[in-house]
This record gives C-alpha cells, structure tokens and sequence, in this order.
C-alpha cells in the first residue's frame, strides 16, 4: 500500500497514476525477486496496468500512530 497525494476526478487520477508508475512498477517487481536482471525490460504503463491490479481510494486511517499522519 502506498500513500498518493489527493486527486479531484477520474482525470486527476489517472495523472497522478501516470507520475508514479514506474516507481511503483519497480516495487512490486523488487517484492517478487529482488535481481533486476529477471525484471520485464522496457516497461510500460499498460504492462503495469495489465501486471498488477490498482485500487486507489479516496482515504486511509492510522489506527496505531499517537500523531496523525502529515503530508510531505
């Protein structure tokens, strides 16, 4: 799980998953084998989306921490 900044729409979404795909991209493949030379080369936006499936929700909540969460 992965913390995003906020998005308005569909449209804002799809730009802030756009930003971080190859990031994410990168973090899940280094959960499955951390040796990059197994990792898919050129790597795209619809083989992330085809590879793994996204849900991004609108809020979370810190059930353990005393401060609450700030953005950065």
């Amino acid at each position: 799980m992965f913390l995003i900044p906020e998005y308005e729409d569909s449209t804002s979404q799809r730009a802030v998953l756009k930003r971080f795909w190859p990031f994410l991209f990168e973090a899940m493949l280094e959960g499955w084998v951390t040796d990059e030379e197994y990792w898919p080369e050129n790597r795209t936006l619809e083989m992330f989306l085809k590879s793994f499936e996204i849900q991004m929700v609108a809020a979370i909540q810190d059930l353990a921490g005393d401060a609450p969460l700030e953005p950065i």
